[in-house]
């Protein structure tokens, strides 16, 4: 055999070599972020249900009362509207006391899992203390901290 034979032969095989490494690679980092995204979905899942239960409790009748008064002060003596899911209207009448004059509550069927939302005519200013938007914004903060990253 000749040296370019040989040559030739062994930069094939590297080559080669190296378009299978990046397929494996390619297909390790296919399956970690699948993995990730299970996981994610799995513990949000849990959460989101802890969450659902929580909304059933006492204690959340409170966490509506507190969020409604933080939404008051941040308004100040502007007319505000918050907005409730349906499933905690019941509450309307402690969340208008809450309010004062030139507060109002209506039903918002985009509120999933609990709390409020809040608007005012008078500023730009619109609050979303809902239990759906906590619940979203913990997923950056998941991946940021959890170790979870499709890096190899």
């Amino acid at each position: 055999m000749s040296e370019e034979y040989i040559r030739l032969e062994s930069e094939a095989i590297r080559a080669q070599a190296n378009r299978d490494s990046a397929q494996l690679e390619t297909s390790l980092r296919s399956e970690l972020a699948a993995e990730r995204a299970r996981i994610t979905q799995e513990v949000f899942d849990a959460a989101r249900k802890k969450l659902e239960a929580f909304t059933k409790t006492t204690a959340y009748r409170d966490f509506l009362l507190r969020s409604t008064a933080d939404i008051r002060r941040h308004y100040a003596d502007k007319p505000v509207t918050v907005y409730l899911m349906p499933a905690d209207l019941p509450a309307h009448d402690a969340v208008l006391t809450l309010l004062g004059s030139g507060g109002a509550v209506e039903e918002d069927t985009s509120i999933l899992i609990g709390g409020c939302k809040a608007a005012s005519p008078d500023t730009t200013l619109r609050i979303n203390d809902t239990l759906d938007a906590r619940l979203e914004g913990l997923k950056q903060e998941f991946y940021e901290f959890s170790g979870l990253s499709a890096q190899l």
